[in-house]
């Protein structure tokens, strides 16, 4: 880890203030090529592929099972074992981007202070975007998600049903609001674009989530959503989801262990990649030979025969309705409960019908269908007892809600594999600290904040062999981390303002000859205002004792 500054300069121009030096940044969140242009991006295209080579021919029988070459990687991460959680969790959140996002909320303020002259009586409350502070921030959105209230003002309401002693001691509500207010992401090295705000974090995130991923041999590419609902260019509207607006992300995770290990935020319109080459995307340093499950959103000919080339295996559904596909016709008299198989190549597709017609296309699995026990739907209980069937299980005991059905092997591990980024979700869901929000790249930033505790989470159950709760794991990061600053023993400190204990200070009448609030009354929770302000800081003070104790007091903190 590198050096890093031990504290910002005091000049309040931006141009003088410290910039997170891209050296102790990882390599991979620094996007260099990222202009967007079509000239820079070697796209796959599918606007020439032949769909008449794809020639299909029923399946009469079962095929032979056959295995397939799995690769076999090593665990990348020697030397994580029993380590506490905190240290899984500083992973992702390490001291690099406590300074990165510091240094960005930073020059956001003095960006906005050129625009609104109100800003600069806040200069004093600066310290407040610290990397210690941003700590604290995330310390209290993670203690946000474990304890559900309706407005995060309320846990520094003084009410004993409400009050949370733990959040008020760690930071107030005002400097809380302040740091919401001015917290940003926006790099300097990235062309702007809909989602330059955030595109710097996802690369960072993106290349810390790859590097200590654990070695998977199945992952699952799928979309999510995070809900936003205000005015915004690449605002998703899907119906089928429960979430329906809201900004799409696709990702990638393990699909045993739902270890997200990329991701890519889709912006619409606006984004030069189709889904093709975000899938690819996303592929990039998986291992060949790995199997990939995807749904039909992302499945089509020309990227399944891609993929084979590159020598991935993977199991896919794929919409009746797309190109390349046998027999439409038949698709309408198919049987309930019926299975029809064809092959092309080393490519499988298995058409089959329970209540709904589903396709499934594979390179890995052979034409093989087991016969499984699942629960039957409200209609088919009708059927049943009106037809007076009865099911018994093995301990013959009569049991009219499930029944016995043959199903293809692909589909049967489709079902159970193609889940890993709904599983990351569904962790994350448990204890998400939501807290409203008009920025949508706040809300970018806290769903990645709980993909990286949740990454940690599996990473500390598989280093560890536990079989903790995300609840008692996420509890055990907040104490861990505000047990670290207790013990440093970190005072707030005005370092930014040091000027204001030398040079030349003269009180001047306020204009028009109003009143103000004096700001170490304010500090001491006392309502008292005045007339003058210092000429060189710009601050209200009383002309009695607050006046020199500004100017000669070092810990303002301590009055």
């Amino acid at each position: 880890m590198e050096n890093f500054p031990s504290k910002f300069k005091n000049d309040t121009k931006e141009d003088s203030f410290i910039s997170v030096d891209e050296d102790f940044l990882p390599e991979d969140s620094i996007d260099e090529n990222n202009n967007n242009t079509a000239d820079n991006l070697n796209l796959f295209s599918k606007n020439n592929y032949n769909y008449d080579k794809i020639n299909w021919n029923l399946i009469e029988n079962e095929e032979e099972d056959y295995n397939k070459e799995m690769m076999i990687g090593p665990e990348n991460n020697i030397g994580f074992e029993d380590k506490d959680p905190l240290f899984y969790f500083q992973l992702f959140l390490d001291e690099n981007f406590y300074y990165y996002v510091s240094t960005e909320s930073r020059k956001y303020f003095y960006k906005k202070c050129e625009t609104e002259k109100n800003l600069n009586n806040y200069k004093d409350k600066l310290y407040l975007l610290d990397p210690l502070f941003i700590r604290k921030y995330i310390i209290t959105i993670l203690s946000m998600g474990l304890v559900d209230l309706p407005s995060y003002k309320l846990f520094w309401k003084k009410h004993p049903l409400f009050e949370n002693f733990f959040v008020k001691s760690l930071i107030s509500k005002k400097e809380f609001e302040f740091i919401v207010r001015f917290l940003h992401f926006e790099s300097i090295n990235i062309v702007h674009d809909k989602i330059s705000k955030i595109r710097y974090l996802v690369n960072y995130f993106n290349s810390l989530w790859t590097k200590y991923s654990p070695f998977a041999k199945t992952y699952t590419i799928d979309e999510t959503m995070v809900p936003y609902r205000g005015k915004l260019g690449i605002k998703q509207y899907i119906p089928n989801k429960p979430i329906k607006y809201g900004i799409k992300i696709y990702a990638i995770a393990d699909s045993d262990t739902a270890y997200v290990r990329k991701w890519h935020i889709y912006s619409g319109k606006y984004d030069r990649k189709d889904t093709d080459n975000i899938v690819l995307e996303l592929l990039e340093g998986v291992a060949s030979y790995s199997h990939i499950f995807m749904d039909s959103h992302f499945t089509n000919f020309p990227l399944l025969e891609h993929l084979h080339k590159m020598d991935y295996y993977f199991t896919c559904s794929i919409s009746k309705n797309k190109k390349g596909l046998p027999n439409k016709e038949e698709n309408i008299n198919l049987e309930s409960n019926k299975i029809k198989a064809y092959r092309s190549g080393d490519f499988l597709l298995v058409k089959f019908k329970n209540k709904k017609l589903f396709f499934a296309v594979t390179n890995y699995y052979a034409h093989r269908t087991f016969q499984i026990t699942e629960k039957c739907r409200s209609e088919e209980k009708q059927q049943e007892e009106s037809e007076k069937i009865k099911y018994r299980n093995e301990n013959q005991i009569e049991d009219k809600n499930r029944k016995q059905i043959r199903k293809p092997e692909c589909i049967i591990n489709y079902n159970l594999l193609a889940r890993g980024v709904d599983k990351n979700n569904q962790l994350a869901s448990f204890y998400f600290s939501n807290t409203r929000s008009v920025k949508w790249y706040k809300k970018i930033f806290l769903y990645a904040v709980e993909v990286c505790l949740i990454n940690s989470y599996i990473l500390f159950k598989k280093y560890n062999n536990s079989k903790i709760s995300v609840f008692d794991f996420k509890l055990r990061i907040i104490e861990a981390m505000r047990d670290s600053i207790i013990e440093k023993k970190e005072i707030v400190s005005d370092k930014i303002y040091a000027d204001r204990l030398k040079g030349k200070h003269f009180l001047e009448k306020n204009s028009e000859n109003a009143q103000r609030q004096c700001k170490i009354c304010s500090i001491k929770k006392i309502i008292r205002r005045s007339r003058y302000h210092c000429h060189a800081c710009k601050i209200s003070l009383c002309v009695e004792g607050c006046f020199k104790i500004y100017h000669t007091k070092k810990e303002l903190k301590l009055i």
